[in-house]
């Protein structure tokens, strides 16, 4: 019994390293950055936040959510060091409905409500930088509506 413990021991071993290996800790060129995401100055109620490799970044695109202003994306999913397109959505409910084709339910019709240039069209850039954690914050600044008349 304790001749067959000592001969199976090194393979236990070895699998136990090797599974550990295989699902390590993801890949180590990946980073963890977080943020704010302010609109006029004020936190960003919710969106989406995307990080996408400019021409000479080998990197994945990374993203994540925004709730109140904060996003998070950990290093087990995060951007590799790195010059970066960034985007940024946010909807919001137009106040009109509509049916959905597929369900036939009436859902709420919403709207992308930032410019183009916080998005598909996107300005905003970053550099991701290795072994610090990032800290990358955005201040959006959309144009405020001049009531008719002109200003007041």
């Amino acid at each position: 019994m304790i001749a067959r413990f000592r001969e199976s021991l090194p393979q236990a071993v070895f699998v136990l390293v090797a599974a550990l290996l295989a699902t390590g800790c993801g890949d180590s060129r990946r980073n963890n950055v977080a943020g704010n995401v302010t609109v006029n100055g004020e936190p960003l109620e919710a969106g989406y936040i995307q990080f996408l490799p400019l021409e000479n970044t080998a990197s994945p695109t990374a993203g994540a959510e925004i709730h109140q202003g904060r996003y998070e994306i950990p290093a087990t999913g995060g951007p590799f060091t790195g010059e970066f397109r960034v985007e940024i959505t946010a909807s919001r409910n137009t106040g009109r409905t509509t049916r959905d084709p597929d369900s036939g339910e009436v859902v709420n019709v919403t709207e992308q409500y930032l410019p183009h240039h916080y998005n598909q069209q996107s300005e905003l850039r970053a550099r991701i930088e290795s072994g610090s954690p990032d800290s990358v914050d955005f201040n959006l600044e959309l144009q405020k509506a001049i009531p008719q008349g002109g200003p007041a």
